[in-house]
């Protein structure tokens, strides 16, 4: 092992050419620790914190404040026309709507959004390829895969080292998932930027991870604030039948 203190306090014994190159081994060394620190840093344990998202497939907004403790998840739509955050809490298999403006929630069943109503624990990534190519974003080792389809393709750069990842749709649509979004949700990799290209367009942006900060969040953060009142979960079905009879 080179000892940088050996090596300065003879630097008179030692050639002018091998000193410089042991003084440039020394110095890519340094280097390169430091360049990696970040990484290794916001890599080791679970993450909990706050991640911003940039998401211009959402009219109007434009960006996800997205929090994660444990399993745990809140996501709130940042803009001027903010009215919904989504609490989602797996322990307990509910998703939490908090209707902003009205200072109301309202409280649906969690099943994981799979497209069969169950959780799927494969953590596969079926429908997507590994291309091998990895890359360093914001800290995170990503990997980059690639979903093809008759009309389109979808480039995902992936991490590992976050934690499981919702896109953020509101429940009360109640509309079936998009199947690769739905796999990326149950793979446990989180996405840092996802790209969508048609077969005659250009690739369009439409998620990418703009900053990371590890924070400590209290417990009451995942649960609706004590002055919104909870609403009731209008039953569908009742409202059909009701329908049903006026006619």
């Amino acid at each position: 092992m080179l000892n940088f203190s050996s090596i300065m306090n003879n630097k008179e014994n030692i050639p002018g050419k091998l000193l410089m190159s042991k003084v440039k081994i020394i110095s890519i060394m340094i280097l390169t620790g430091f360049l990696c620190f970040p990484a290794i840093t916001l890599s080791q344990g679970k993450f909990e914190g706050k991640i911003t998202i940039k998401v211009p497939e959402i009219e109007n907004y434009g960006e996800l404040s997205y929090y994660i403790k444990g399993d745990k998840i809140r996501i709130n739509v940042e803009g001027k026309q903010r009215n919904s955050d989504l609490i989602i809490d797996p322990d307990i298999r509910e998703m939490i709507l908090l209707k902003t403006q009205m200072s109301k929630y309202i409280i649906f069943p969690f099943d994981g959004y799979s497209e069969t109503g169950t959780v799927n624990k494969s953590k596969n990534l079926k429908q997507f390829k590994n291309t091998g190519i990895k890359k360093n974003m914001q800290g995170y080792y990503c990997e980059k895969w690639i979903y093809q389809s008759d009309d389109k393709e979808i480039i995902a750069w992936l991490t590992k080292d976050i934690g499981q990842f919702r896109f953020f749709r509101n429940p009360e649509k109640n509309k079936n998932p998009i199947s690769w979004k739905n796999e990326i949700e149950n793979s446990g990799y989180f996405p840092m930027k996802i790209q969508e290209k048609s077969n005659r367009g250009k690739a369009i942006t439409t998620l990418e991870v703009k900053d990371i900060k590890r924070l400590k969040l209290d417990n009451d953060y995942f649960q609706p604030p004590d002055d919104f009142g909870e609403m009731k979960k209008p039953n569908i079905n009742l409202m059909k039948n009701f329908m049903q009879k006026k006619q």
